[in-house]
């Protein structure tokens, strides 16, 4: 229930280029787009900490920067939490819940700003904090352009601390890319799982639904048989009586049944009997032509 739906893919692209140093896309910004739980790319470029800024929305959205910093122009990353301060008190606790989700979805970051106005994410103010969280920054020739001490006065490193640092920011560099890419290729992977799981469901799903159409189908034709089959046994049955009582009738005759013809006694060797009733066999004749009928 707290998590929230991150599987955009215009969305995970967007955030693979920015972690892509060659790329020019460096700034991206998502929000809920009417959705209670999926996300939505609200909009990227290449416009820097500017450029985003004047694309925010007074709704609850979250974003991602890549900033150069320092001398040698480092790139930097930095997660926006933006939380307006006219959002509703729901808002803000659903939004809260999805907030771990979120975390893990932009998990490679050097600083996080939780800002409620455009003025929380202005470059001097990203810059500070940067440096604050960062140290000291180092040029392009491996020098420190600016350090502050628990003091607030710079302080120089040794000349052995200055010429290692270039050569543990490389080994670093190569360690996050490497780390990146790994991580880059366990998400494909794990998309791919899902769209797979996706697939059979839906798969399942077709099937059992074709399934119940063809039950449906033929339900009404053994209902149609079931009811032939039980008017013809009744008729049958209706039949039989019939017959058994008109033999029991003729069988049991001892010659005080009368001809319906002539009115007398009929002999069962010479008895024909039709309608439940009595014929000689010479007197059951057609009524036009007054021939005996066989």
């Amino acid at each position: 229930p707290g998590d929230c739906d991150l599987s955009n893919e215009e969305v995970v692209e967007v955030y693979r280029q920015i972690r892509d140093d060659t790329s020019d896309t460096n700034w991206m910004l998502i929000g809920y787009g009417g959705s209670k739980r999926t996300m939505s790319l609200y909009g990227s470029g290449s416009g820097g900490l500017s450029e985003f800024a004047q694309n925010l929305v007074r709704e609850i959205t979250y974003g991602y920067i890549r900033i150069p910093y320092g001398d040698n122009k480092q790139a930097k990353f930095v997660f926006v939490t933006y939380f307006p301060e006219d959002i509703s008190q729901i808002a803000r606790a659903r939004a809260n819940t999805h907030k771990p989700a979120i975390d893990r979805f932009f998990k490679i970051y050097n600083i996080q700003v939780n800002a409620s106005s455009p003025e929380d994410i202005a470059s001097d103010t990203i810059q500070n904090k940067l440096r604050a969280a960062g140290g000291a920054s180092y040029g392009s020739a491996g020098t420190i352009t600016s350090t502050s001490t628990a003091s607030g006065k710079a302080s120089a490193p040794s000349s052995q601390q200055a010429s290692s640092q270039p050569s543990q920011q490389t080994k670093l560099s190569e360690e996050r890319k490497k780390k990146e890419e790994e991580e880059r290729k366990r998400a494909l992977e794990e998309e791919k799982k899902k769209a797979e799981e996706e697939r059979k469901r839906a798969q399942e799903k077709k099937q059992e639904e074709e399934q119940k159409a063809k039950l449906a189908a033929q339900a009404p034709a053994k209902q149609v048989e079931s009811k032939g089959s039980s008017s013809s046994s009744s008729s049958l049955s209706a039949k039989m009586e019939k017959f058994t009582a008109q033999s029991t009738t003729g069988t049991t005759s001892t010659g005080n049944q009368k001809c319906t013809v002539c009115g007398k006694t009929v002999y069962l060797t010479e008895q024909i009997i039709a309608d439940e009733k009595v014929y000689h066999k010479s007197c059951f004749r057609c009524t036009h032509c007054k021939n005996i009928i066989k």
